[in-house]
């Protein structure tokens, strides 16, 4: 069976600044939270729920317009195999 996401009102939304926030939350017993897939996994007493179809998310890479060396570089390259 596939779970349930209760509706809720903005009375009773609250936004946190952190993941680490929201989990303290959840744990505390205040309800559910929505976490990028990274930060959901390896949390004692929390049950892990995969939201599939949901949209991906973008990313990207800032560096200084001078910044220059072999490991940038590398990073760089190794980041545009990974993830196009």
């Amino acid at each position: 069976a596939q779970g349930h996401i209760p509706r809720t009102d903005e009375a009773h939304l609250t936004r946190c600044l952190t993941t680490s926030e929201a989990v303290c939350l959840v744990k505390a017993g205040f309800g559910y939270a929505l976490v990028p897939s990274v930060a959901a996994g390896g949390i004692s007493g929390l049950a892990v729920l995969p939201w599939r179809g949901a949209p991906g998310i973008e990313y990207g890479a800032y560096i200084r317009a001078d910044a220059k060396s072999d490991a940038l570089e590398g990073f760089l390259a190794a980041a545009r195999v990974a993830y196009g």
